[in-house]
């Protein structure tokens, strides 16, 4: 049998309600969802025109995106009935929740789903402000430590409300029915019980503090004890309300720690701590605390010192007006108060007090208290006494000092000038005061920017500094020399911050000791003439007869033939030939003929009379320069010397000889590997003339020459000579 046809629109008398009920009515096709008929209620709640609806949306158009994946896994296409709830998009953009009910109709001749939907938007809201509220609630009676109780006379417990379990000793169903003592024990819970009766006999709340054990160790509570009347008025049990206040309990104990950890240290320290409280009196204050030190350091006892008169009584009179002054303007203003002063010790004798005091506010800014502490400065006020006193003295030794004493800037500016400056350069020192450094001094070389950068930068010895002479110019232009010690001033980075400079005039000293070294020019010059004077005299005579004694004593042997005679000729030859040989090394001691032609030459002729010397010579020339006749004069008598001392004292087999250029001149070095130069030799002594003219030699022409032993054993000599 086939199944009867559906009409068009729902049948009497359900098509007439359809349009007629105030409940918002669709109808939709099952699993496309598309709107067949709706009616007006439905157009309202939808904010839709009913023809817009029908054949224009489907449902899932009307349920918000968010909704619309969850409701189609639900919404069934035939069966019962089904309800839900969703949220809607109105047309005008706006959100209602509807609550749903849908069920199988027949409808224009096909199977399709009735859905009647209700607005619950406001029963919605206030669902959600009432979880809301309810999740305030929560939170706020979950974020109290409390917890109250209900106990009767005996301290059984009756009741318990909490949101935090964790307060409770035991679970919550344990402890009802059961009594205080059985809970805590007899020594916690018997002072509870007897408080709850008192509170039931009296009807008046008491407070009470007490410990527990809890799941996570014992804790502090405090309690408060209210009657609860019954209907005839009479206290019958106990509002028990309790507090955690065991951050509170603990706090305490650690401040009472801290305050005796701050009270064995203040006690230990060498110093008076003092608290005091304002008093009315505008001069005075009440002590609340004094440190033992006190006894101590003044010498009076500790009931003396709360006299509120002791503290003026005992000011030097020198300093009182001037403290008690300080000390009242703190009172009024609230400032610190920081002095120092003399005080009158018990026994008479005088000390010197730094004060120091801070005055206590509490939260609304009124004075509280002041806290000070007074240390005993006697031995700081003596020592800076005395420094002042050495200070001053210094001060008078530098001010009448002959030396130019001077304090300069790391960029050259003068700090400070000694008035010798007058006497020796002609400028008063506040002429000098902030110039620059660099203004006075000659151009030689070194430049003055250069001889800057050496005391600048140069620590000189192991104790610091160095001396040099250095060319100043007069006020009225004369030049000045001075032989300056300079020391960097550093701080603690190690960054210089001044260099001290003290200089004495060397003027007349300097001239000296160039007519001394023109007059020791002279005489060299007139020795090597004398020399070469000696030299061709004794190439001239002595050196020709000999050669022709010589000749003379070979043509007689031929003739001699006396055996006997002739051994007597042949050792007379002999001896006239090692004559002549002496008198030729003895001209080339005085004349070298190489010196002419350069230093290297005449030094390796020298070497090459080596066997002479008993020692064997070598020489390296890395020179490039030449140096001036007299200067290589010198030169070459300075290595004479150095070899005759290798030949004389050192007892060696071989010496090496080095020429190079070095710092604008010519540095030649001589080494031997002898048994090397005792300490005492290396000094200029009496009776030691050989090193004294090596280095007067080379002072001579604005040389130096140093001597001493070799590490691997023998001695060095090392000059250096100028090339002008």
């Amino acid at each position: 049998m086939s199944e009867p046809r559906a009409p068009d629109r729902l049948e009497e008398p359900f098509g007439s309600a359809f349009d007629r009920l105030p409940l918002a009515l669709l109808i939709y096709e099952p699993g496309r969802f598309g709107i067949l008929a709706a009616n007006a209620a439905a157009a309202e709640l939808t904010g839709y025109p009913v023809g817009e609806l029908v054949g224009g949306l489907r449902i899932l158009d009307l349920i918000l995106p968010e909704d619309v994946e969850a409701l189609r896994a639900r919404i069934p296409e035939t069966g019962p009935l089904f309800t839900d709830r969703w949220r809607i998009r109105r047309a005008d953009g706006s959100l209602a929740w509807v609550q749903t009910a849908s069920v199988d109709v027949f409808f224009g001749g096909r199977r399709a789903r009735l859905l009647a939907a209700l607005d619950v938007t406001e029963r919605e809201r206030a669902l959600a402000e009432l979880r809301a509220s309810e999740e305030r609630l929560r939170t706020l009676v979950g974020s109290i430590d409390e917890v109250l109780f209900e106990f009767d006379r005996e301290g059984t417990c009756l009741g318990i409300w909490t949101a935090n379990e964790a307060l409770l000793v035991a679970p919550r169903e344990e402890m009802l029915g059961r009594t205080v003592v059985e809970l805590v024990g007899e020594e916690r819970g018997r002072p509870i019980t007897e408080a709850i009766a008192r509170v039931i006999d009296t009807g008046r709340a008491e407070t009470i503090e007490y410990e527990v054990d809890l799941a996570d160790g014992t804790h502090w509570a405090l309690a408060r004890i209210a009657p609860i009347p019954d209907r005839e008025g009479r206290p019958r049990t106990v509002s028990f309300l309790a507090r955690d206040i065991t951050s509170r309990v603990r706090a305490e104990q650690e401040l009472r720690r801290a305050e005796e950890r701050w009270r064995t240290l203040v006690e230990q320290l060498p110093a008076v701590v003092i608290v005091e409280r304002p008093s009315p009196h505008p001069r005075q204050l009440l002590v609340e605390y004094l440190s033992p030190r006190f006894e101590d350091m003044y010498g009076y006892t500790l009931e003396e010192a709360m006299d509120p008169s002791q503290f003026e009584r005992t000011l030097h009179p020198d300093d009182r007006e001037r403290v008690l002054a300080a000390n009242a303007r703190s009172e009024a203003t609230g400032e610190p108060f920081d002095e120092t002063y003399r005080v009158v010790r018990k026994d008479g004798r005088v000390i010197w007090v730094r004060s120091t005091s801070r005055l206590i506010r509490d939260a609304d800014g009124r004075p509280l208290e002041w806290v000070g502490v007074e240390l005993d400065v006697t031995e700081q006020m003596e020592a800076a006494e005395a420094l002042r006193q050495a200070e001053e003295r210094y001060r008078l030794v530098v001010e009448n000092a002959w030396d130019l004493i001077s304090l300069v800037s790391p960029d050259g500016t003068i700090l400070y000038a000694s008035p010798s400056h007058r006497t020796v350069l002609g400028y008063a020192p506040e002429e000098l005061v902030g110039r620059s450094a660099l203004e006075l001094m000659e151009p030689d070389l070194p430049t003055p920017r250069e001889a800057f950068a050496w005391w600048l930068h140069d620590d000189g010895d192991d104790e610091g500094g160095w001396t040099r002479r250095v060319s100043l110019r007069h006020r009225d232009g004369r030049r000045v020399v001075v032989e300056a010690s300079t020391r960097p001033l550093r701080n603690e980075a190690g960054e210089v911050v001044a260099v001290l400079s003290i200089a004495r005039d060397v003027t007349d000293l300097v001239r000296a000791e160039e007519e001394r070294r023109e007059l020791l020019a002279r005489l060299v010059s007139a020795q090597e003439e004398e020399r070469a004077r000696i030299a061709a005299d004794i190439h001239d005579d002595p050196v020709q007869a000999m050669v022709a004694v010589a000749m003379q004593l070979d043509l007689l042997a031929e003739e001699c033939e006396d055996q006997r005679a002739l051994e007597r000729v042949h050792r007379l030859r002999d001896s006239v030939g090692r004559a002549v040989t002496r008198l030729r090394t003895l001209l080339f001691d005085l004349a070298p003929p190489s010196i002419e032609t350069g230093l290297a030459d005449s030094v390796m002729e020298l070497a090459a009379r080596g066997e002479e010397l008993g020692v064997a010579v070598s020489v390296e020339d890395r020179s490039s320069r030449e140096l001036p006749m007299e200067v290589r004069t010198a030169a070459f008598r300075i290595v004479q010397e150095a070899l005759a001392n290798v030949r004389k004292h050192a007892r060696a087999r071989h010496a090496r000889v080095r020429i190079e250029d070095h710092e604008g001149g010519v540095r030649i070095v001589v080494e031997d590997d002898g048994v090397g130069i005792p300490p005492d030799r290396v000094r200029d002594e009496p009776g030691h003339f050989g090193l004294r003219g090596m280095r007067e030699r080379a002072a001579l022409f604005g040389g130096r020459l140093e001597v001493g032993p070799r590490p691997e054993g023998g001695t060095r000599v090392e000059v250096w000579l100028p090339q002008t």
